[in-house]
């Protein structure tokens, strides 16, 4: 309804400045105004309040600005080939400007989307993060050995009391005992206390 209103303003505006200008125009470019009235609508309305400004335009220009003035006949075949060139390049520059409105709207709805996406990869990342921290700090606060393997048994993580001891040296530098962890760590069948695997042999 707005954009309807706003149309037909716009061409009313037109219509009064090409009178304004009519002792500099005369009678050539008669439309000359409109055309932009049509522009306008189109682009603020769409296709609909384009084509009702066309029409609006086509009225008030017959009956107000194409002699013989204040009647709708068109005497003049000049003024018949000027009213026809109106209507065709109205429907064009309004076909352009409806087009140009409608990426516009694509454009816009497209980044509100991505913007979106990515607030939402964020709050998932802090999310991870978040989970990832008090994992560890769990982790962390158990005193029993633990140790954390993937679907492939190798080893992601371990706390504290499940880590190598390590031995300083009284020189500068440091030694870690290397003790293979399939023997720190062996995992036995609970029945036969037959050892099965290790999840450091296998990482």
């Amino acid at each position: 309804m707005i954009a309807n209103v706003g149309s037909l303003a716009a061409v009313a505006a037109a219509v009064v400045i090409r009178l304004v200008l009519d002792p500099l125009l005369n009678d050539s470019v008669l439309f000359i105004t409109v055309y932009s009235a049509l522009g306008f609508a189109a682009w603020y309305g769409g296709r609909g309040p384009g084509l009702l400004a066309l029409i609006a335009g086509a009225v008030a220009g017959v009956f107000v600005l194409l002699p013989p003035h204040h009647s709708f006949a068109i005497d003049q075949s000049e003024h018949q080939l000027g009213f026809v060139l109106y209507g065709w390049v109205g429907l064009a520059a309004i076909a352009m400007f409806a087009s140009l409105r409608d990426d516009l709207r694509r454009a816009q709805e497209q980044r509100r989307v991505l913007v979106l996406e990515v607030a939402s990869h964020r709050a998932t990342r802090q999310s991870f993060a978040q989970q990832a921290a008090h994992l560890r700090t769990t982790l962390a606060s158990i005193g029993d050995a633990v140790i954390t393997t993937d679907n492939d048994t190798r080893i992601t993580d371990t706390n504290d009391p499940a880590e190598l001891p390590k031995v300083s040296a009284r020189r500068t530098t440091s030694i870690t005992l290397c003790t293979p962890r399939e023997m720190t760590f062996p995992l036995m069948d609970r029945t036969t206390t037959a050892v099965r695997f290790s999840p450091g042999s296998r990482q």
